[in-house]
């Protein structure tokens, strides 16, 4: 990776990288994410965001070089700062995600992160794929529902890399089986996001 990568995360606001974490890895943390979604965790108001906090496997995913260096080549910062992590699980039936904007959601220090969203199971037709905005991000934007750019078949282990200010949105999942993804949050500067969700130190990952 090089300029290239960094040039299409910021021109069009996202980018996509095959094969992160291996496909038998992905599957496996796949089922783990499935159980740790049902129980308590450190964010007792919502389950599913920081469980890199009390699991070792996707704590040392999120903390990992493999994973920080992605970073560092695709957004081109010095340092890298990860800060929060969710999980994302789709079952049959469930409406998707509604057009938005991760930035909708967090303080201003946080509108420079970007999500690097790790696909733990499959997605093709019928499992909840995103639709991504190019451009979206951007000020200039003009919002128009047809220019939405539905992301093709991602295989577990593939990511998807998106800024803050991207607009977004997911489909309704008919598929039998979930669709699960990890999603980390990293940002060129000290994040802590808001402190009823996200009230945890940020961790400098990767400086030079």
């Amino acid at each position: 990776m090089g300029s290239r990568s960094v040039d299409r995360l910021w021109r069009y606001g996202y980018t996509v990288t095959r094969n992160v974490i291996s496909y038998s890895n992905a599957i496996n943390l796949s089922r783990l994410a499935f159980n740790l979604v049902t129980i308590d965790g450190p964010n007792r108001k919502f389950p599913k965001l920081c469980r890199h906090l009390d699991n070792q496997e996707l704590g040392s995913l999120a903390k990992s070089t493999r994973i920080s260096s992605l970073v560092r080549a695709i957004s081109g910062w010095k340092e890298v700062y990860f800060w929060s992590s969710g999980i994302f699980m789709k079952s049959i039936g469930d409406k998707g995600a509604p057009l938005h904007a991760d930035a909708d959601y967090w303080p201003p220090e946080c509108h420079q992160s970007i999500t690097l969203w790790i696909a733990l199971t499959d997605m093709a037709q019928g499992s909840s794929q995103l639709i991504l905005y190019p451009g979206s991000h951007l000020s200039d934007f003009i919002e128009n529902e047809n220019r939405g750019k539905l992301v093709g078949s991602i295989s577990a282990g593939d990511t998807i890399a998106f800024t803050a200010k991207l607009l977004h949105r997911s489909q309704e999942h008919h598929c039998i089986d979930p669709r699960i993804a990890f999603a980390l949050r990293f940002s060129p500067i000290l994040c802590k996001g808001q402190p009823d969700q996200y009230d945890f130190p940020s961790y400098k990952i990767l400086s030079v």
